[in-house]
């Protein structure tokens, strides 16, 4: 039986299986928090990045955590500082997004 077929066999009888990822909390402090930073600031080295890369160090009892535009940038970062160079095995799966090896080889 294909994939294909039971997808449609649970349509037809309009089962609604979506699973949610995760529910987001979105209170009244988060949403005056980013609507504050909106309307104040620029969108990168402010003051509320800094505050928000702190809490998070703090957080996870590190000295320091550093904040990405984007999911790429974060993965660059972390092979920059896990020493990963040319020539290194790096071992990653096949059904990911391409932003995975983009910065792999990017780091090469």
């Amino acid at each position: 039986m294909s994939v294909w077929y039971i997808k449609k066999r649970i349509m037809s009888v309009g089962l609604n299986l979506k699973i949610p990822l995760a529910k987001p909390v979105f209170d009244e402090e988060v949403r005056s928090a980013a609507l504050d930073a909106l309307q104040n600031e620029k969108l990168v080295m402010v003051e509320s990045i800094f505050k928000s890369e702190e809490e998070i160090a703090r957080y996870y009892g590190v000295r320091f955590a550093v904040s990405t535009g984007s999911g790429t940038s974060a993965l660059q970062l972390s092979l920059l500082a896990l020493g990963i160079k040319q020539g290194d095995q790096v071992a990653t799966t096949p059904a990911s997004f391409v932003a995975t090896v983009n910065a792999l080889h990017m780091n090469a």
